[in-house]
């Protein structure tokens, strides 16, 4: 359970927009939330045989945000005429969001010893949201106007697929699959499930007792299914790297990273209420980053650490879009090289020196750009 309380005070001078003068207005208010919430897990695995399982988890999450506010308004005006006058405002608001979300997933395992593992299962969820609010307002010069937002509800299920494989052909190797295929909603009103797809694919391989490879590949597809907005996400990312630690004294690794995504949305155009034309928001990413760490012992007691980091957003492709369509991106260049020397005066106190140099720049805007370069100097102290 969460409570919090939000007293406010206010007090100003001035000119009204009937150009009136405020003598002086005091604005006091006070507002209360409450959210209490509750969370319940529970599991279940039953070993069918010596190689497969059977296991079933539930998830069960609730909470409700309840609040309101109580404002008075005191204002002491004088009219471009002279005439002093005291008008005084009270208003009530009050807002409820509710959340009840269940979540079960069934998942059917098989596994042959640290050679071959498998799974596949059913995700299903059920979210019930409800919004609800009302808003008075009465002024001593005028009737009370009630706004009542009125209540919204919506309960939307989701089901998806998941599964993966995992096989080792050698000690040496290791291959791993996984698949995600479904719906998932994380909005709270008007908003279709979204559709998606997730595949991953990844490969490590220790080549010798000081050198691994990793090797990963990721795609995700995404469509809100929605009529008016029909927006859908592609993006597709690759990883390699690799770690190389000869001796206890020298260690080093590397890697890049690509990461594509492209997205497109409806845009309805409306000029005085009526819509004028449709087009389409067009976004890409193409970004590409390197990374090096490497840590080497000088001495028994002095350590080297150097780190750098790369990143290059190419943005948009050469594209030609409709009359009507925009497209966006944001290409940049960023670079982080830093270094930092570790020094053991004994087993309790270490000191550290480390230098950092930080670069940004935006290739659409040349004034975007900065620089900096960081000194740092610490001591550690452990008991």
């Amino acid at each position: 359970d969460e409570r919090m309380r939000a007293p406010y005070l206010e007090t100003t001078q001035g000119t009204a927009s009937n150009s009136a003068t405020i003598l002086n207005r005091v604005l006091t208010g006070d507002g209360t939330i409450e959210r209490p919430g509750n969370i319940v897990d529970a599991g279940v695995s039953v070993d069918l045989s010596k190689h497969f399982t059977l296991t079933n988890t539930l998830n069960y999450t609730s909470w409700r945000i309840e609040g309101d506010t109580n404002t008075l308004q005191t204002s002491l005006q004088r009219a471009t005429s002279g005439v002093q006058s005291t008008i005084i405002t009270a208003t009530f608001g009050s807002r409820l969001t509710s959340l009840k979300s269940y979540q079960n997933i069934l998942d059917f395992n098989a596994n042959y010893g640290k050679r071959f593992s498998a799974h596949a299962g059913w995700r299903t969820q059920r979210r019930e949201v409800t919004l609800d609010g009302t808003f008075i307002s009465r002024t001593s010069t005028s009737t009370a106007v009630t706004n009542v937002i009125g209540s919204e509800e919506e309960s939307v299920r989701t089901n998806s697929f998941v599964g993966g494989i995992r096989f080792r052909p050698v000690d040496r190797a290791s291959l791993i699959f996984d698949v995600d295929r479904g719906q998932n909603n994380n909005s709270f009103v008007r908003i279709n499930p979204l559709e998606y797809t997730r595949l991953r694919a990844r490969a490590q391989i220790r080549a010798t007792d000081t050198l691994s490879l990793t090797g990963s590949f990721t795609s995700l597809n995404r469509l809100n299914p929605t009529p008016q907005v029909q927006n859908e996400s592609n993006s597709r990312s690759v990883t390699i790297s690799s770690s190389y630690e000869p001796s206890t004294r020298l260690y080093f690794d590397a890697g890049y990273d690509y990461h594509h995504l492209y997205s497109t949305a409806n845009l309805a155009y409306f000029v005085a209420g009526n819509q004028l034309r449709t087009g389409k928001s067009l976004y890409y990413s193409r970004m590409n980053s390197v990374f090096f760490n490497s840590r080497l012992s000088v001495t028994d007691r002095l350590d080297l650490m150097i780190y750098y980091y790369y990143i290059m957003d190419r943005g948009a492709p050469a594209v030609s879009p409709g009359l009507n369509d925009l497209v966006n991106a944001y290409p940049l260049r960023r670079h982080n090289p830093e270094a930092r020397l570790a020094y053991r005066f004994n087993n309790r106190l270490t000191g550290n020196l480390g230098y950092r140099h930080y670069s940004y720049n935006e290739k659409l805007f040349s004034f975007q750009d900065y620089r900096s370069n960081i000194l740092t100097s610490s001591l550690r102290l452990t008991f």
